[in-house]
């Protein structure tokens, strides 16, 4: 998981009658679908394109989940849980890579399986974009910015149970202060590169933003757009044009800073034995093995393989985890494997990556001092009835709920008891309710002995 991250400064919001810039609270969705079964076509390039626009957008500043080959399962709970990073976000951006497709007037993202035998199918089962705009505008989130790099191929013009045009189509509602940039125009098919695998319109965009410590948003898709324009010159199987619709009130610009890349993990089960397989460092697992673990069970007995051999880990997770354990004796970072424990950790990687983690957000109410101190202004009223030492917890599950990692271990086994902590980076981003809350606490822990 991403651990070096410097909280989101300066995304310099041009607000009318603002003089200059302030801390901004910005969040990304990333999606790369490509894995595609019939009748999709599988796509080469939507992965690295994600993975490029991943990239790119941390060096922005922004907080980005990312999701690649996504199942239908997947994509619908990891876009619940981006829709509650987005509360009260500065900017929210949603960049889609994969088969994107219009149906009966509706735009809809299409991950990795699901039902495709007809239209109504589509409606039950996939999310459209309208609905996405919909739920961002819900989370009070103050510029959505979402990419569309899709509809490059369309299996389903042959098939007389779904009604399906060519490429995307135009949207009539678009919420507030949204820009929608898609890759190419209504009806026709975005180009992938054969020589890069990426997406003509993505590795514009990335290009631009790699070459800029600073850009408004309209001005980069453009950019984006003049450079496929040219690439049409140059090529003439090239017929695609970079195509957008605004609803924009005020600019938005990219300024260069820290942000992260969350790359979810399962969460791990709790230990109710010393090993998973206490001899997976001398015969191979097979199938039957592996069938019946969730993915927590699966990632654990790939690394039990590791901490036999005394390896440390980096994810904090993992150390709480086998630290528990009395064989358990970290001695270097990188450890030698024999032939049967490399195949076994093989089988097992590739197992986890079938299993695909399901991402969830849990807050149960009893665990927190302030359940709402991330949307609730505190008042001195309620800080002025904690100790000293519920003071501390109160500041730092402001922390703990974006996923702090604490060098403290009273910190980090205090936290580490509850279901929603998820530890993924050291540097959070707070939004201003939070960076209020956290102040006015730090003033009444100076006050008390």
């Amino acid at each position: 998981m991403a651990r070096a991250a410097v909280a989101a400064f300066i995304a310099l919001w041009c607000l009318a009658g603002a003089t200059g810039a302030a801390a901004a609270n910005l969040v990304a969705l990333v999606i790369g679908v490509g894995d595609y079964s019939e009748p999709l076509v599988k796509l080469k390039g939507s992965i690295n394109d994600a993975r490029a626009m991943s990239e790119t957008l941390s060096g922005f500043g922004f907080r980005t989940l990312q999701l690649l080959d996504p199942s239908v399962d997947e994509m619908q709970t990891g876009v619940r849980e981006f829709v509650a990073l987005s509360h009260d976000a500065d900017a929210a951006i949603v960049y889609y890579s994969g088969h994107g497709i219009q149906v009966n007037g509706e735009n809809y993202f299409i991950p990795r399986d699901g039902d495709f035998g007809s239209d109504r199918a589509f409606s039950r089962v996939f999310m459209t974009v309208n609905s996405l705009i919909e739920r961002l505008d819900g989370a009070n989130s103050r510029f959505k910015f979402l990419v569309m790099d899709a509809c490059r191929t369309n299996p389903f013009l042959s098939n007389p149970g779904i009604k399906v045009p060519p490429g995307l189509a135009e949207m009539h509602t678009l919420g507030d202060n949204t820009l929608v940039s898609f890759a190419s125009a209504p009806g026709q098919a975005a180009v992938e590169l054969a020589a890069t695998e990426r997406g003509l319109y993505t590795e514009a965009l990335v290009d631009i933003l790699k070459g800029n410590r600073n850009i408004e948003v309209r001005a980069l898709t453009e950019q984006a757009r003049d450079r496929v324009i040219e690439a049409r010159k140059q090529n003439p199987e090239i017929t695609q044009v970079p195509w957008e619709q605004s609803s924009m009130r005020r600019p938005f610009y990219f300024a260069r800073a820290g942000g992260e890349i969350v790359k979810v993990q399962p969460e791990l089960p709790e230990r109710t034995k010393e090993f998973i397989f206490p001899d997976s460092g001398r015969r191979l697992l097979n199938p039957a093995d592996l069938s019946q673990l969730s993915p927590g069970e699966l990632r654990i007995a790939r690394n039990e393989i590791y901490a036999r051999h005394g390896r440390k880990f980096v994810s904090q997770d993992l150390q709480r985890y086998f630290g528990g354990l009395s064989w358990y004796r970290p001695t270097a970072s990188a450890v030698t494997l024999n032939d049967i424990e490399s195949a076994n950790v093989a089988a097992l990687l590739a197992a986890e990556g079938s299993a695909r983690p399901e991402l969830t957000i849990q807050r149960p109410p009893g665990d927190f001092l302030f359940p709402d101190s991330d949307s609730h202004p505190l008042n001195e009223g309620e800080l002025s009835r904690l100790s000293p030492a519920q003071l501390r917890i109160a500041r730092n599950e402001i922390y703990a709920r974006r996923g702090r990692f604490f060098q403290t271990k009273q910190l980090a086994d205090y936290f580490g008891r509850f279901g929603w902590y998820r530890p993924y980076t050291w540097n959070p981003g707070l939004n201003p309710v939070e960076q209020a809350n956290v102040a006015l606490i730090q003033r009444f822990e100076r006050q008390r002995p």
